[in-house]
């Protein structure tokens, strides 16, 4: 039965498969995916090696779930913020370069998007994008921040 935390594991293990992200913990010229960090979205040079990147970091984050009716039980509808981090306009372009590979592998799909196994272990019924890759904030101290959010439509049983 998949929770929250299954999807989210999945999604990330996805990305890792496809060469897209890493975890942080394993050193690498990709950028780490964070999974929850309780202390907030990370930035380029806020945490120490491996777990950093000079130009980007990116953040997934449970945004919520959607509303589910009685006869809903053998799915869950939940979605995911994938936050981006950089400090330069070259870590944004690559972070947008990023989200439109991270879109391809989960909503643009061959299989649009329908009836596949993420990650190895999840069975999405449906992948959509919920909403497009746009700026959240940005400061000259702290970089750019971008965050695009996915709907997937899991089985729980």
């Amino acid at each position: 039965m998949a929770d929250v935390n299954d999807v989210t594991t999945a999604f990330r293990q996805e990305l890792v498969t496809a060469g897209l992200v890493r975890r942080p913990s394993t050193a690498g010229s990709l950028p780490p995916m964070h999974v929850e960090p309780v202390e907030g979205a990370p930035a380029p040079g806020e945490r120490e090696a491996p777990e950093d990147d000079a130009t980007l970091a990116v953040t997934l984050r449970l945004s919520g779930e959607l509303g589910e009716a009685p006869f809903d039980s053998y799915r869950r509808r939940v979605v995911l913020d994938v936050r981006y981090r950089s400090k330069t306009t070259a870590g944004l372009k690559r972070a947008r370069v990023l989200d439109a590979a991270i879109r391809q592998r989960i909503v643009n799909r061959p299989d649009y998007g329908l009836g596949w196994i993420m990650g190895g272990t999840v069975l999405v019924l449906s992948s959509t994008l919920f909403a497009g890759l746009g700026p959240i904030g940005s400061d000259p101290a702290q970089g750019y921040d971008e965050l695009a959010k996915y709907a997937l439509e899991v089985q729980t049983s």
